[in-house]
């Protein structure tokens, strides 16, 4: 991290968290997210990336009904 220019710890533990989140979006595997983030806990793993994954669906639900609105006003 320090070779990258990154000293902030916030910044270490954002690309710990978005790694995991990527394993867990790309993946659907908890146990790789575990794994990749060190969280010892199996509960917090849960708790952090299936709600994160929620979170992904719900902003995937409004832009995908931005698209479809745009498709409706346009006469499509």
């Amino acid at each position: 991290m320090k070779k990258a220019g990154i000293h902030d710890v916030s910044s270490t533990h954002f690309l710990r968290h978005s790694s995991g989140n990527l394993v867990r979006m790309s993946t659907d595997s908890l146990d790789l997210a575990q794994a990749m983030t060190g969280l010892k806990s199996r509960s917090t793993v849960e708790r952090i990336y299936t709600k994160m994954s929620i979170r992904n669906q719900i902003k995937a639900a409004k832009e995908l009904e931005k698209l479809i609105e745009i498709e409706v006003n346009v006469g499509f």
